[in-house]
């Protein structure tokens, strides 16, 4: 783990700093794209545990953790793949701009660590593959306040040049 990602940790984790700022978690479920180099798509998806703390009304700082929780097959030369997203955990800064009480628009710009599979049907002639790798990641989205805080977000992220996804979900604050 490199000094910012134990850095975010340790914002993210600091209870004095709940103090000043507005901490908040959320559950979403998301629809991956996942795209084969030689051609076509599998559509995979995960739930993400989001959390987060807004650090002022215009930036705030996330992190994610996710888990595949259904796989898709994907046909490529021939040769039919399940592929499917273990998990992944990823880094944020989240600029924003509210829209007065009732919504909020954001980016994410950050890191992720992604472990993904890739699993062919003839594993004799090709084998399985099983990467851990790690990209810059980034999205937007936008979040809708619907009671005393709760609010309910949609966003697409780009975690790695092949994977996508598009999420729903709540977010519930802390204090």
């Amino acid at each position: 783990m490199n000094r910012l990602t134990l850095a975010i940790l340790a914002a993210l984790g600091s209870v004095s700093s709940y103090a000043l700022e507005k901490p908040y978690v959320g559950i979403d479920y998301q629809q991956a794209t996942f795209d084969a180099s030689q051609g076509g798509s599998a559509k995979p998806t995960m739930v993400r545990l989001r959390g987060g703390t807004e650090i002022n009304p215009y930036f705030g700082l996330e992190a994610h953790l996710g888990f595949g929780v259904g796989d898709d097959s994907i046909t490529s030369s021939g040769v039919t793949y399940n592929a499917k997203v273990n998990s992944y955990y990823a880094l944020y800064l989240r600029p924003q701009l509210s829209l007065g009480e009732h919504a909020s628009v954001y980016a994410l710009l950050g890191g992720v660590y992604i472990d993904r599979t890739f699993a062919s049907s003839n594993p004799a002639l090709f084998p399985t593959i099983d990467e851990f790798m790690h990209n810059t990641s980034y999205g937007a989205g936008v979040d809708v306040n619907v009671y005393k805080g709760i609010r309910l977000n949609a966003d697409f992220v780009s975690y790695t040049k092949q994977i996508d996804a598009v999420s729903v979900g709540i977010r519930i604050p802390l204090n």
